[in-house]
């Protein structure tokens, strides 16, 4: 799994791109970014157009980060999920509740 992140021109949101496998090794590693972005900005940006697989931690990353930037009135965005993250997050019912933006 690779991790790129950056911050937009106005300091207002963090940009976080994943490209490869969410498995049970590099969960962690997501989880840090996401979390730590959301302590240091209430609005994630996060692109999972290269994501070719989520586990279950995966999923808690996204729950986790989602909550928090909600708590500081943020928003919480999944960028063109591929269709292997969408259905994931389809069958665990979390499309009702999460944002998603294609671009």
């Amino acid at each position: 799994m690779t991790i790129t992140k950056k911050w937009d021109d106005t300091g207002q949101i963090i940009y976080i791109k994943i490209s490869g496998k969410i498995d049970s090794i590099s969960s962690k590693d997501f989880l840090n970014v996401v979390m730590d972005g959301a302590g240091q900005c209430k609005n994630l940006d996060i692109d999972m157009s290269e994501t070719s697989y989520m586990c279950s931690a995966g999923i808690r990353a996204i729950v986790l980060g989602s909550k928090a930037c909600s708590a500081k009135g943020g928003r919480f965005v999944i960028r063109n999920a591929s269709p292997v993250v969408m259905n994931i997050l389809n069958e665990v019912g979390l499309t009702r509740s999460l944002n998603f933006e294609c671009s």
